[in-house]
């Protein structure tokens, strides 16, 4: 696959906000290999240093505070980053038909505030303190069905008064109701519109695993209105590809775009990570290099200097960018989504599969296998 650079935000996860777009780029254009960004707004030159835990950390002078780090898959698949928890067993692999197949969302009240160790640098020397963040409100989506013996509602955007395709219900929305304002707590957090005045319930999402790590509490309805649109175009491939190809590529526009790094990090510590030098070893023969093993390897000079060499990466900006690349790779190589006829599942694969294998849904799989059996004993 696609070798790939994460960058995973914990705040800004759709760039809709003007203000993060002009950070991530700031972050793009500072980090030098680091496994951490630290977007902070109180201080006024770039700094960099190294922690036992975390590995090399920049700090990036900003408009907003935030915390990025960054992981790198390899052309294996593997990942590799500052945290084991967020890719299911350090690997992208089934990531994309997990997300594609997400139809439910818990929608939760928001936290009353996110505890953060914020580094403080003072003469040269690197301290964290914890402070406590307020949930940024937002957006703010329209109720259009209320059942109040059954206590549900419905909620949609753009409003039916607005005549354009919603792009960014995060934005739009800022546009249309501005900043909005706490105003008193209950069982659940109120906002109130600085616009037109009318409140409405802060809540968050929570998705379900192996997904749940890699999409903050932070991120909000841009992230559902992109998985929903990754889902259309991944069925428009099973009948018209080369439209699906083409509305991947103008979607992820923004989150998805071309950065360097060194061959290090795209190519060898996730190999080694692994397979193990054994993998190294054999591998870098594709570069030339041939060696009896891996004492053998890691001295020479022109190995180091492979490790070295600056490369094109294809880097991706939060859980959307990375979902967005991973479709495209699966739609740049030709593969058609289609839904299984027994369980309606998204499955990738060859033309003409029509039911969910072992490795698209177990349960499905297992199903199906129990329903032939029956139907053979019926015979």
């Amino acid at each position: 696959m696609t070798p790939l650079q994460i960058w995973l935000p914990l705040f800004g996860s759709s760039l809709s906000i003007p203000a993060h777009e002009r950070d991530a780029q700031r972050a793009f254009e500072t980090w030098r290999g680091e496994m951490t960004v630290w977007l902070l707004p109180d201080i006024k030159t770039p700094a960099r240093w190294r922690e036992d835990s975390a590995g090399y950390v920049a700090s990036v002078p900003s408009e907003t505070l935030n915390r990025i780090e960054i992981y790198h898959c390899g052309r294996n698949g593997h990942v590799i980053g500052p945290s084991l928890n967020v890719f299911r067993e350090c690997t992208v692999d089934g990531l994309l038909e997990e997300w594609l197949n997400c139809t439910e969302l818990d929608i939760c009240s928001t936290p009353e505030k996110l505890r953060l160790a914020v580094p403080r640098l003072v003469e040269h020397q690197v301290g964290y303190e914890e402070i406590d963040l307020a949930f940024e409100a937002g957006p703010m989506i329209p109720i259009t069905k209320f059942d109040e013996d059954k206590a549900e509602f419905s909620a949609g955007w753009p409003p039916h008064s607005a005549s354009y395709r919603t792009v960014s219900p995060e934005g739009e929305s800022q546009v249309a109701n501005g900043p909005l304002e706490p105003t008193h707590t209950g069982k659940s957090p109120i906002v109130r519109s600085s616009k037109t005045g009318v409140d409405s319930i802060h809540c968050v999402f929570r998705w379900p695993e192996p997904i749940r790590n890699l999409v903050p509490l932070s991120a909000s309805w841009d992230v559902a209105l992109g998985q929903q649109r990754m889902r259309e175009i991944a069925e428009t491939s099973s009948n018209d590809p080369a439209r699906a190809l083409s509305l991947a590529r103008e979607n992820a526009r923004g989150f998805v775009s071309e950065g360097t790094t060194s061959r290090e990090w795209e190519w060898f510590l996730p190999t080694i990570d692994k397979g193990g030098t054994k993998a190294v070893v054999f591998q870098a023969e594709y570069f030339g290099i041939t060696a009896k093993g891996w004492p053998d390897l890691r001295d020479r000079d022109e190995f180091k200097a492979l490790l070295a060499q600056s490369v094109p990466i294809r880097r991706v900006w939060g859980s959307l960018g990375l979902f967005w690349a991973l479709l495209l790779e699966q739609l740049e190589d030709h593969r058609q989504f289609l839904a299984c006829q027994k369980c309606g599942r998204l499955i990738g694969g060859k033309k003409g599969k029509t039911f969910c294998g072992r490795e698209d849904s177990v349960q499905c799989f297992l199903n199906r296998r129990a329903s032939d059996k029956r139907k053979q004993r019926a015979t």
